[in-house]
């Protein structure tokens, strides 16, 4: 690697560094994060900004191990992960027919403040638009991602494309994804 190389690398580690800095403020325990995105699911449902039913909620966000195999850790699973995004898997429904399915992953040990650890979160749009999804990661400490500098990071479109992101609340996320700016039917105002 050469100087300058070596350059750029070390730009997108410090900046790696200040989006992951300040924490999040999380609630006390796994269990409570996961009926604090229940509630926040449920409201959307009530809103009519989702399409998915309320005992769809219930049915399709779970509580569960930690996909890494740590016991401190618990998942919060909302919905089934469309690794191909053909639509057929349960997970939630915007009332555009975009989909949305996410993993959260925190660690709690004994005496710490709960900790996020990794989450991804994707929403996919009909066929026909493009982009055709957009996906929010963390990917976990250690990960080949942290080295290069973009951990917290997003994909606009292609599993390939990554660009730092910042570090969001799960509940912001689900704010992004589901209420906010992330419509590719919408036309950029001149």
């Amino acid at each position: 690697m050469d100087t300058r190389e070596e350059s750029r690398l070390g730009r997108r580690i410090a900046l790696q560094r200040r989006i992951l800095a300040d924490g999040l403020p999380l609630p006390g325990d796994a269990r409570q994060l996961f009926l604090d995105l229940r509630r926040h699911l449920l409201d959307a449902c009530d809103a009519r900004a989702l399409a998915t039913k309320e005992a769809e909620v219930f049915k399709f966000l779970k509580l569960a191990e930690s996909p890494f195999g740590d016991r401190d850790q618990r998942a919060i699973l909302g919905g089934e992960k469309d690794l191909k995004r053909q639509g057929r898997l349960p997970c939630f429904v915007r009332r555009d027919g975009a989909r949305l399915h996410f993993t959260i992953t925190v660690t709690q040990r004994p005496g710490e403040p709960l900790f996020l650890f990794a989450y991804d979160f994707e929403l996919i749009f009909r066929p026909g638009l493009e982009p055709r999804f957009v996906r929010f990661d963390l990917n976990e400490q250690g990960h080949d991602n942290e080295q290069n500098g973009i951990r917290s990071h997003m994909h606009p479109g292609h599993d390939d494309l990554q660009m730092p992101a910042p570090l969001l609340h799960p509940i912001e996320l689900l704010d992004l994804l589901i209420y906010e700016s992330i419509h590719p039917e919408k036309q950029r105002s001149a």
